[in-house]
C-alpha cells in the first residue's frame, strides 16, 4: 500500500476512537463488509440475509495466459453468502458471514468448473460517534470503527481440468487467517446523505507457503433517503477503490500479482418493516495491473434480508 493511503486510513481510524454521548439513531448508511455491500441502517435492529454476487473477467491474449496448448479466455465467479448483523448492546455491532463460491474458467481446448466454501468472516464494530436522536435535528451523522477476522475455512487447493492448481483468484478460499480494521462514516440530511467506508486486511501465510498481499478498499457513496408509508428507498451512486499488494510464495514476491482498480458503482436498497432488499452494480473505470492479469468487465450483487 502506498504511504498516502496508509496515513489516510490510520487518521480516519483514529477519528473513530473519539466517542459521542448518543447511541443508535435513524442514520442510514452503514455498509456491509463486502466490497459491493449495500447501505445498512445504523439501528438497534438485527438483520439476517443472503446475497449473491457475479463477476466476469476477460483474459488478454499473451503467453502468460496459455495453459499448455490451451488459451485461457475468461473467468466467471459466482459468490453467495449467508450473513447476520446484530447489536448485542446499543453501541456495539457484530457481523458474521459464511460464503460459498463457484468458479468457471473457459479455455480454447477445455473448461473448468470449481466450487467450494469460502473463508468465514466475523467483525465487531463500535458506534463511536452518533448524532442525538431528535426529530428536530436536520443533520444526522454516525461513525463506526472496528476490527474483523477471517478464518481459513475455504477451499484453496482447487485444480483445473488438467489437474493444475488454479490461481488464488479462482480459489474459493485463501487457506489463510486474516485480520484487519474498518471505518464507516455517514452524514445525512433529511433527503440526502454521504457514506465513506474504508477497510484494511492483512493475510497470514497458508500451508502452501502462499501469502496474499495486503488488501485495501475505500468506498464513497452519495445516497438519497426516500421515505414512504411502507417502504424506505435508498438509491446511491459513488466510487469504489480496491488495492491488493503482491502475493508472496515461500517468501518470494510473485511479480504477476497485485494491482488496483477504481470502479463506479450504483445501487438501490429497500427497507420495509421486516424485510430488506438490495441490488448493486459496479463497472471498472481504471484498472492498474500487469499485462498477464484479466480485466473485470462488470459486477452485480443482489441481497435479501429479514429484520428483527
Amino acid at each position: 500500500m502506498k504511504p498516502f493511503y496508509r496515513i489516510l486510513f490510520l487518521l480516519l481510524s483514529a477519528l473513530g476512537l473519539f466517542s459521542n454521548r448518543a447511541v443508535a439513531c435513524d442514520v442510514c448508511g452503514g455498509i456491509s463488509p463486502a466490497a459491493m455491500g449495500g447501505l445498512l441502517p445504523v439501528l438497534k435492529s438485527s438483520i439476517i440475509g443472503v446475497r449473491t454476487q457475479f463477476r466476469p473477467f476477460i483474459h488478454p491474449t499473451n503467453p502468460p495466459n496459455m495453459n499448455g496448448n490451451s488459451r485461457v479466455l475468461s473467468d466467471h465467479i459466482w459468490q453467495s453468502a449467508i450473513w447476520v448483523r446484530t447489536f448485542p448492546k446499543p453501541r456495539w455491532q457484530v457481523y458474521a458471514e459464511l460464503p460459498y463460491s463457484v468458479q468457471y474458467r473457459q479455455e480454447t481446448k477445455q473448461n473448468t468448473l470449481a466450487q467450494g466454501p469460502g473463508d468465514a468472516l466475523a467483525s465487531i464494530s463500535f458506534v463511536a460517534i452518533n448524532s442525538p436522536d431528535s426529530v428536530e435535528r436536520k443533520i444526522k451523522y454516525a461513525v463506526l470503527t472496528g476490527i474483523q477476522i477471517g478464518l481459513p475455512t475455504g477451499s484453496y487447493q482447487l485444480r483445473d481440468a488438467t489437474g493444475k492448481m488454479l490461481p488464488l483468484g479462482l480459489q474459493s478460499g485463501t487457506g489463510c487467517w486474516s485480520a484487519g480494521s474498518h471505518l464507516n462514516a455517514t452524514l445525512r440530511s433529511k433527503k440526502w446523505g454521504l457514506n465513506l467506508d474504508g477497510r484494511f486486511t492483512y493475510f497470514a501465510k497458508n500451508e502452501r507457503g502462499l501469502q496474499p498481499g495486503i488488501a485495501t478498499t475505500v468506498s464513497w457513496r452519495t445516497f438519497a433517503f426516500l421515505n414512504t408509508p411502507k417502504v424506505t428507498w435508498l438509491p446511491s451512486m459513488g466510487i469504489l477503490y480496491e488495492q491488493m499488494e503482491k502475493e508472496r510464495e515461500f517468501g518470494l514476491v510473485k511479480t504477476e500479482s497485485g494491482g488496483s482498480r477504481m470502479s463506479a458503482q450504483m445501487g438501490l436498497d429497500m427497507y420495509s418493516r421486516r424485510a430488506f432488499a438490495s441490488i448493486q452494480l459496479q463497472w471498472p473505470v481504471v484498472q492498474q495491473k500487469t499485462n498477464s492479469q484479466p480485466n473485470l468487465l462488470a459486477a452485480f450483487q443482489i441481497s435479501l434480508g429479514y429484520i428483527w
